[in-house]
């Protein structure tokens, strides 16, 4: 294990080495054919995680169907009829909580009050 972990690591300082000795133009093609690298590698990936989990879901659902058809089918329970309003006692109150106002007078009934 111990020459495993040193093996990567003068792995590691060769290949540092080496980018360190490139020109810049080189460094930068390098640095983004990795990050393209890296970006359709983890498209990949994510792209087979969610294929796997469609096709389990899908498998699921064929379970479920075929567990509906051996189970026998249950009678649906009647449905209530509704209820007669007739039969139900009203009460007269008022469902309004407003108070009502008094009616206005008229204009007329209080000229002749007037004094001009």
């Amino acid at each position: 294990m111990a020459e495993q972990t040193e093996k990567e690591g003068q792995r590691y300082r060769s290949l540092r080495n080496e980018f360190d000795g490139l020109q810049l133009e080189e460094k930068a093609v390098f640095l983004i054919e990795s990050g393209l690298s890296l970006l359709v590698h983890s498209v990949e990936s994510l792209t087979h995680f969610v294929r796997d989990e469609i096709n389990k879901m899908a498998d699921g659902d064929k379970e479920n169907a075929e567990e509906k058809k051996e189970e026998p089918k249950k009678k649906a329970a009647p449905k209530r009829k509704p209820r007669s309003t007739a039969s139900r006692k009203t009460t007269s109150r008022s469902t309004s909580s407003k108070r009502k106002t008094p009616p206005k007078k008229d204009d007329a009934s209080n000229e002749g009050d007037s004094k001009t």
